[in-house]
């Protein structure tokens, strides 16, 4: 393996686990501010719809949107 391909290899992993990290506080940010997503453990299709679509007040999607709008500012 090349030097570059070895830096390139390098970043890709990189970013691969920043990504990871920010997907798991958007989770754990949704989960504490959204009271119907109590039980659930994850953001992920679950291919039920009981599970997959619930009833969320706009205020309280807007303060989860808000949030992990602050919460990216800071990733990058």
């Amino acid at each position: 393996m090349t030097n570059k391909e070895m830096k390139d290899k390098s970043f890709k992993d990189a970013m691969e686990s920043l990504k990871k990290k920010n997907e798991q506080r958007v989770t754990e940010m949704a989960l504490q501010m959204i009271p119907e997503l109590e039980g659930r453990g994850d953001l992920e299709a679950h291919g039920n719809d009981s599970e997959d679509f619930i009833e969320i007040s706009v205020w309280t999607l807007k303060e989860a949107l808000v949030k992990a709008y602050e919460l990216g500012k800071g990733w990058y």
